[in-house]
């Protein structure tokens, strides 16, 4: 899905990401530079929901996953603005997600 360079280099450049979901195999995909934009090492991102709910700050978690489960539910977009997990001496990194 990612492999064309020039996908990759403006995903970069923009400092955006793009991903898929298959809901009913839990498996999302990542464009590459995710990891990166997360904070996580290259390859550490197992591709479940699971493991991107924990990537979500705390306070933040329960509303992100109900806006999802809301839209699941109902079909139509979302768009949602989150944190992710606190670092120490690093201010907050906030993400917008949209599906």
């Amino acid at each position: 899905m990612f492999s064309d360079r020039r996908i990759r280099d403006a995903l970069a450049a923009g400092q955006v990401g793009v991903w898929r979901w298959e809901v009913g195999a839990d498996r999302i995909e990542w464009s590459p530079n995710l990891e990166e934009i997360h904070g996580k090492e290259p390859g550490t991102f197992d591709g479940t929901f699971a493991s991107f709910a924990e990537d979500i700050h705390p306070d933040d978690r329960d509303e992100v996953i109900q806006v999802i489960e809301k839209t699941l539910a109902n079909g139509g977009a979302y768009e949602v603005q989150f944190r992710l997990p606190p670092l120490p001496n690093r201010s907050d990194r906030w993400l917008e997600a949209r599906g």
